[in-house]
């Protein structure tokens, strides 16, 4: 190491990379194994992410926030005035995390899960 040229920290650092990425003899590295995670290097940036291992878990998980029936008595977030909260029933979900309310007055809205809370609110009609 002595005769090569070029700086000493880049050197040092290439040096503990490759030590962190070292895998032992169960196959996993010791920064795996310390942190439970995979670290990621320069050349991991340039290969293509895994989708299909994503796809499995996001379709084959539950979801398990909030989650509305339909014709449940529900508020939605209003944005269009200042009246924060409009009243509904929930007609129908679509996806895991949209649900589509038909207001008190007639008007069908798309909202997120998180723009949607539960009532016991009933409307005089």
């Amino acid at each position: 190491m002595n005769e090569e040229q070029g700086d000493i920290n880049l050197k040092i650092r290439l040096l503990l990379m490759q030590l962190r990425e070292a895998e032992n003899s169960e196959g996993e590295s010791p920064y795996t194994l310390m942190f439970g995670r995979y670290l990621r290097t320069r050349l991991d940036a340039l290969m293509k992410p895994v989708q299909e291992k994503t796809e499995t878990v996001t379709m084959t998980t539950p979801y398990k926030g909030r989650c509305f029936n339909v014709d449940d008595r529900v508020q939605v977030r209003n944005y269009t005035n200042n009246k924060k909260w409009e009243f509904g029933t929930v007609e129908k979900r679509e996806g895991l995390m949209h649900y589509v309310v038909t207001l008190d007055d007639g008007r069908e809205w798309r909202r997120h899960v998180d723009q949607v809370r539960l009532t016991h609110y009933r409307a005089d009609t």
